[in-house]
């Protein structure tokens, strides 16, 4: 049987230095050089799909031990001037009413309904006309134009999973605007400037 043949020894000393060279010092090299030239690379970016989707918005919030007399946003879609506002107003003990603003136009609230306990969870969707695209767009995919017609001039509110709001509405503002959630920091309403409780759960800004 054939035995394995040792590396070269030191009689040898050329051919010892080519086998370190191919088994050892090469490979160590090759190594060195691919973990380099993956550091030198830049961070991946976002996939190209990345914009948030249209249609309605959901949040889940934690209610405030305290609420003040004032409304509170809850979203805020828009830009200073040209802006919608979805926000709560408390309306007595333990009871509140939703709200939309269409800044330089209507604002509309619901009736006012019985809140769960202080620190409880309470789910709010909105749909605003911002959310979607515009009549026409690539994005609706084929969608019936009575349905664009329709998700671009309407509003509705559905808090734990009812609604409490709804309307229509001629409002026109620019594709995906700003996103807010819990937050109004453009003004021009009397919505105050945060939700003084917590935003549990919104959409990233995808």
């Amino acid at each position: 049987m054939a035995r394995a043949q040792p590396p070269p020894t030191v009689g040898g000393a050329g051919r010892a230095g080519r086998w370190l060279a191919m088994n050892l010092i090469l490979p160590v090299a090759a190594a060195w050089l691919l973990v380099a030239a993956f550091q030198l690379l830049p961070p991946p970016g976002p996939p190209a799909h990345a914009e948030r989707p249209y249609g309605p918005l959901s949040l889940r919030l934690a209610l405030p031990a305290r609420a003040g007399p004032d409304p509170e946003p809850l979203l805020v879609c828009g830009v200073p001037g040209r802006a919608a506002l979805v926000y709560l107003r408390p309306s007595g003990p333990g009871r509140a009413r939703v709200g939309v603003a269409f800044l330089g136009d209507i604002t509309r609230e619901g009736d006012d309904f019985a809140l769960p306990a202080p620190g409880a969870g309470l789910s709010v969707t909105c749909s605003l006309p911002a959310l979607f695209p515009p009549e026409g767009d690539p994005a609706w995919a084929g969608a019936p134009r009575s349905r664009q017609v329709r998700a671009r001039h309407e509003y509705w509110v559905r808090v734990d999973g009812i609604l409490r709001l709804e309307g229509a509405v001629d409002y026109d503002q620019p594709g995906r605007p700003p996103l807010f959630f819990g937050a109004n920091p453009l003004g021009g309403s009397l919505v105050a400037g945060h939700f003084s409780g917590q935003v549990l759960y919104a959409p990233a800004a995808r």
